[in-house]
């Protein structure tokens, strides 16, 4: 489970969230960003967070064992028992209807749209997002859509990187995603306007390979052909350090700012190595992309399978399930 803040709690109570990867012993835990959460009840067997409360500004994601997007919507969908687990999670992952003959059980992905929030993606989906998208994406040069981060390491550093997708508002007919970084701001600067979406993305990491301190981040707009720890000065940017220890970034995308109405652009992570990682069908590294919860009412993201991506080691296929395991 993922959680954070679309904007300012007060007297709010620090929500901690705890996961290890048990396939290792001593299992590996992982650090992860805190929120926080107004009130907490145990009331008749229930355990609440934020109960009764008509606005907050917490939003959490979680995912099943084993990286299944159990509902790729954000009101659940069912399937059936017998479905293949790789068809039915690239269907949570992927707002996409595929073209007749497309196969999930081995995927062409140089067919699946790389920019989740475009014209061309809105069409083609499973569920429309004409109030707002916002979605984080596996990519490979070229550039192609992929179900994980790229990732690479030199013993010393891992990388990873990924894709940012954002839209407010319906898309109009032919527009693509514009390339181009955000204005970053904080998230309490971004309050108070009816004609823009907030979004904030954070990562989490596996704190027994990867360490919190030292690790830098950068956004760009064209992807490099290759990928290493220099990816940054190769994509013409200057590395910032990650605040407190996690990426935290915050902007906002709507019609009445400088941006465009939808926005796109990938973001590189560099952490210093500090352990092992031999399983290859476990993930090192997470990020996610958090909306506003005042416009998902209204239906923003309304597909929020695309809001969390992981990253492997470099020779991994992935969670067993992605290559028909």
């Amino acid at each position: 489970m993922f959680c954070d803040n679309i904007g300012t709690e007060q007297s709010a109570v620090k929500l901690a969230l705890g996961h290890e990867d048990q396939s290792f012993n001593p299992s590996h835990p992982w650090a992860q960003p805190s929120a926080l959460a107004l009130n907490f009840v145990y009331s008749g067997g229930n355990f609440v967070i934020n109960p009764t409360l008509q606005a907050s500004t917490l939003v959490c994601h979680s995912l099943s064992k084993d990286g299944e997007v159990s509902a790729g919507l954000t009101d659940g969908i069912f399937d059936y028992g017998y479905d293949s687990k790789t068809e039915t999670n690239y269907n949570h992952l992927v707002n996409w209807i595929p073209t007749n003959g497309f196969d999930w059980n081995a995927p062409d992905w140089t067919e699946v749209p790389v920019d989740a929030c475009s014209w061309t993606a809105y069409e083609q989906a499973k569920a429309p997002e004409d109030v707002g998208c916002a979605a984080l994406l596996g990519v490979r040069p070229g550039p192609k859509r992929a179900p994980t981060m790229w990732t690479a390491t030199n013993g010393i550093t891992f990388t990873y990187v990924f894709r940012v997708d954002t839209r407010f508002g319906a898309p109009l007919a032919g527009d693509e995603a514009v390339l181009e970084l955000p204005s970053l701001s904080s998230v309490d600067e971004l309050e108070g306007s009816a004609a823009r979406m907030q979004v904030r993305v954070r990562d989490a990491y596996d704190s027994t390979f990867l360490s919190d301190a030292g690790g830098t981040y950068c956004s760009f707009t064209e992807l490099p052909a290759t990928l290493d720890s220099n990816v940054c000065s190769t994509a013409g940017v200057s590395a910032a350090p990650l605040p407190n220890g996690f990426l935290d970034v915050s902007f906002a995308v709507g019609q009445q700012l400088p941006d465009q109405i939808a926005q796109s652009f990938y973001v590189a992570v560099n952490r210093h190595v500090v352990g092992a990682h031999a399983n290859v069908v476990t993930p090192t590294v997470a990020a996610t992309i958090f909306v506003d919860p005042a416009v998902t009412p209204e239906g923003a993201d309304k597909f929020s399978g695309d809001d969390v991506v992981f990253g492997f080691m470099p020779t991994s296929n992935g969670f067993p399930w992605m290559s028909g395991q």
